[in-house]
């Protein structure tokens, strides 16, 4: 497993982009621009059905997907979906700038929400960002089953806490040794006022 304080590496191939768009005219421009900026685009599809077809063979590093689409799915359905099934960013491409529509696509936490008719630098703009922030998340999940990998497998007990004085993770040993699940712990903090001054960096307790 990579250690979590190693240098994040950039990819060196183009990132891989699927277009989800009913609009054919709409969707063969969107390619170019992607085309264009240098990434790479591994399918196209007008539905969600399609889109989730194209998912299980294709591995996209993104999404671009359009809010209204032909067939029983929406864009906002098939996102949810494939956030479930597959942890891959999207970003929503879509003429609707309401309300209602808006709160619909936040449920889905995409990465990105561009209004059409877009311009280039900021759909540019929008897929680094997202693709960033997705490698970022990645490594936080890596380090996080590295963590936990380490805590199940010493022989000591150990409590980690937070800045502000919670506890996020608990070694089973410690948990044995207390007596105290590590979620039993984190409620009993939690409802308890701790009076004890705010730790400057996250601290390891051995018990």
């Amino acid at each position: 497993m990579t250690p979590f304080l190693n240098n994040p590496t950039e990819p060196t191939e183009a990132s891989r982009i699927l277009i989800v768009e009913d609009e054919a005219i709409v969707a063969e421009s969107l390619k170019d621009q992607l085309i264009n900026l240098g990434y790479q685009v591994c399918g196209t599809a007008a539905n969600g059905g399609d889109a989730m077809r194209i998912m299980e063979h294709s591995e996209p590093d993104l999404v671009m997907m359009d809010i209204m689409l032909e067939g029983p799915m929406d864009g906002v359905e098939v996102a949810g979906r494939i956030r479930e099934k597959n942890e891959i960013p999207v970003i929503f491409l879509t003429a609707y700038s309401d309300n209602e529509t808006l709160q619909r696509a936040k449920i889905t936490e995409p990465f990105g929400y561009l209004i059409k008719p877009y311009k280039e630098r900021e759909l540019h703009t929008n897929i680094e960002v997202s693709l960033y922030r997705h490698r970022m998340e990645q490594r936080v999940k890596e380090h996080e089953r590295w963590l936990e990998l380490l805590l199940k497998s010493i022989s000591d007990g150990v409590i980690t806490v937070g800045l502000d004085g919670s506890v996020t993770s608990m070694s089973p040993v410690a948990e044995e040794m207390l007596g105290w699940s590590e979620k039993r712990l984190r409620e009993t903090i939690s409802r308890k006022s701790c009076s004890w001054r705010k730790p400057q960096n996250t601290l390891s307790y051995r018990t």
